[in-house]
């Protein structure tokens, strides 16, 4: 065994934490040597905060029993009454092998601060993908963990920080690896390579050779798909679209060739129950165009976040997981289309059945791919629009806002005149692209009786520059410009000027057709900012039934009534 010191003082609240605790071991003489261990002494030891604080217990009671953490926390909470202090109940985590608790957990809270106690033990698996749990040795318990990093304690009554393995070694060289072998600890709970894979990224460390190659066997993939609950991937999966090194874990996930393994496509019966799945499979080439639009938006979102924000999250302001999810997901070539709900139905199955998260988190990433689908076509337009400027030299752009590709978002109003009333539909132009796109990256849901809207307009813009160029930098610059220009940085939340249901008695549309009728309407106030609502009524009731959009409908339009 390897003992060492922590680099940092303990804080006020640890030192009464575990000042108690090592009282409560003493006045009821118990005898038991106590530890934290995991993920508090790691995150000290690299002179972090940390709230997870896991104590494991060493000890048996007078009756020759092991000391569990249910018991021991009986006397914590005798304690805290006997000496008049606030008391809290202490609750047990049952045994659940589906989650991989194989051992009851107690928790509690002391001096405000969550404690989970459980007695030091060691894990043996035959056959069954369950193990024999019984009690362990500081060194057994440490060799059934993670990692070598995740397998430290600190010593309450020594102060000193206890390594069995080679935590401190690794730790200091920022070097992933595992107590045991690779292929045995995956084998025994499979989701142990993703956590390998998110510690890897979140503290920058190099990965044992031996790892990558039992991670790449395909036995250990079927383990993880046949093994591990679609939700405890997910938590995992989470943790890593979420961190700072988004792209380099979704590129460790290639490495280990477990892409297809935490990426599915499920269809789920009405009470959540998968009853199908299958692998969510990306063509050659488009993985890496995934990890590298993952890496862009990670590096520049903080720059492109107002500042206040940045001020009051110092630690940096990071894409939401729907945000990072789209940016991989985009990346597909067969991608459903956003028509006829395809890609919404496409979204649950791989985020809310595959991965199980909240609606939210396909909602929002349906909005933001579904924007970026349409702010591309913009760019598009801009590479057309700079091809014929370069053909005709002579003939100047309205406003271009940077060079190639030429953005014009000059409203047609500035060019024709606010007593020009069109006759017929307006042209697709930069800026209704622009503005279409920025409306449908707009979330709206209600939250216990408030409507909240979230705007991901800055997102969408960014991955349509990915799509198009492979760079964000374009989209840097129009983001700013918008930012700067009081009309089209209200259009996210520009409401239509005519409702659905007066649409509906003047047009005679209904169900599908109200969407893209709602469009038409904002196009119009996108063009002629200024227009009154009898100006775009009678610009709607000249022009819908002819648009392009009713004709997509597929079925005649309605004639128009007459106000």
């Amino acid at each position: 065994m390897r003992v060492g010191k922590l680099p940092v003082s303990l804080t006020e609240i640890e030192e009464k934490i575990f000042n108690l605790l090592l009282q409560v071991n003493s006045t009821y003489k118990l005898g038991c040597t106590l530890r934290v261990a995991g993920g508090w002494v790691r995150d000290r030891l690299l002179k972090d905060y940390s709230h997870d604080i896991d104590v494991a217990l060493e000890g048996r009671t007078e009756s020759g029993s092991v000391m569990t953490g249910a018991v021991f926390g009986s006397y914590i909470v005798k304690y805290q009454e006997d000496h008049g202090m606030e008391t809290r109940h202490v609750g047990v985590i049952k045994i659940n092998p589906e989650q991989s608790k194989h051992l009851e957990t107690a928790t509690t809270h002391i001096f405000g601060q969550e404690i989970d106690i459980v007695n030091l033990r060691c894990e043996e698996y035959a056959q069954s993908r369950i193990p024999v749990v019984r009690p362990g040795t500081p060194l057994e318990d440490a060799q059934r963990r993670d990692l070598t990093i995740n397998a430290l304690f600190y010593n309450l009554h020594t102060q000193e920080v206890e390594d069995f393995t080679t935590g401190l070694q690794d730790l200091e060289s920022r070097y992933v690896r595992t107590p045991l072998a690779p292929q045995e600890t995956f084998c025994d709970d499979p989701l142990r390579l993703l956590r390998c894979v998110r510690f890897a990224c979140r503290f920058n460390c190099e990965i044992d050779q031996a790892i990558i190659e039992a991670a790449r066997m395909p036995s250990i993939h079927e383990a993880l798909r046949l093994k591990v609950s679609r939700e405890r991937v997910g938590i995992e999966v989470r943790k890593m679209l979420s961190g700072e090194q988004a792209g380099r874990a979704m590129e460790t996930f290639k490495l280990f060739g477990v892409q297809d393994c935490v990426f599915q496509s499920c269809r789920c019966d009405k009470k959540g129950n998968i009853i199908s799945h299958e692998k969510v499979t990306f063509g050659d080439g488009e993985w890496a165009v995934g990890v590298h639009n993952v890496k862009e938006l990670h590096n520049v979102y903080a720059s492109v976040v107002p500042s206040d924000q940045l001020t009051e999250n110092p630690s940096g302001v990071k894409p939401s997981v729907g945000a990072t999810l789209a940016a991989m997901l985009i990346a597909k070539g067969d991608l459903p289309p956003v028509e006829q709900g395809a890609l919404a139905a496409f979204l649950t199955n791989v985020t809310t059945n595959g991965l199980k998260y909240s609606k939210r988190i396909a909602t929002i990433t349906h909005a933001i791919i579904a924007a970026a689908r349409e702010l591309a076509g913009m760019w598009k337009l801009g590479k057309q629009v700079a091809t014929e400027a370069e053909k005709d030299e002579d003939k100047p752009l309205r406003d271009p806002l940077m060079a190639a590709p030429k953005f014009d978002l000059t409203p047609i109003e500035k060019e024709r005149g606010l007593t020009y009333e069109p006759e017929d539909e307006l042209p697709v132009t930069q800026r209704s692209l622009l503005c279409d796109g920025m409306q449908l990256s707009r979330v709206q849901y209600n939250e216990e009786g408030t409507i909240v809207v979230l705007l991901f307009w800055k997102e969408a813009l960014l991955l349509a520059n990915l799509l198009v160029d492979g760079t964000c930098q374009a989209a840097m610059q129009l983001i700013s410009h918008i930012e700067a220009d009081p009309i089209l940085s209200g259009v996210p939340t520009m409401e239509p000027a005519i409702r659905g249901d007066q649409l509906q008695k003047m047009l005679g549309v209904k169900g599908p057709a109200i969407r893209p009728a709602l469009r038409h309407v904002q196009r119009m106030q996108y063009e002629f900012p200024s227009a009154d609502v009898e100006m775009i009524v009678r610009y709607v009731q000249k022009t819908w039934h002819t648009s392009r959009a009713a004709n997509d409908l597929g079925r005649p339009a309605k004639k128009v009534r007459k106000s």
